[in-house]
């Protein structure tokens, strides 16, 4: 299925989400990264073929997001974090 440059521009987000936080630990800047599923959106359903398909919704990732920007998060950098909703 030809996914060789999605995933090593995958692999390069990672590795560059890594070093970010190593390098900005000091000035106490956090870098993280989101990694989620395929988001329910209407173009998703309609090209994935309906509701029957295991999705995250947005409101997931928007959480996601405001937890990692919050200050109860002060001591997570330099993850990828998965948000698979209910398609775990």
């Amino acid at each position: 299925m030809h996914m060789s440059a999605y995933s090593a521009a995958k692999s390069a987000v990672a590795g560059l989400t890594r070093e970010l936080a190593r390098e900005y630990r000091d000035a106490n800047i956090r870098v993280n990264a989101v990694a989620p599923a395929t988001v329910r959106t209407a173009d998703n359903l309609a090209q994935m073929g309906g509701d029957k398909t295991p999705l995250v919704e947005l409101d997931e990732v928007v959480n996601t997001v405001l937890f990692l920007v919050s200050e109860e998060a002060s001591a997570i950098t330099g993850q990828i974090v998965p948000i698979t909703g209910k398609a775990s």
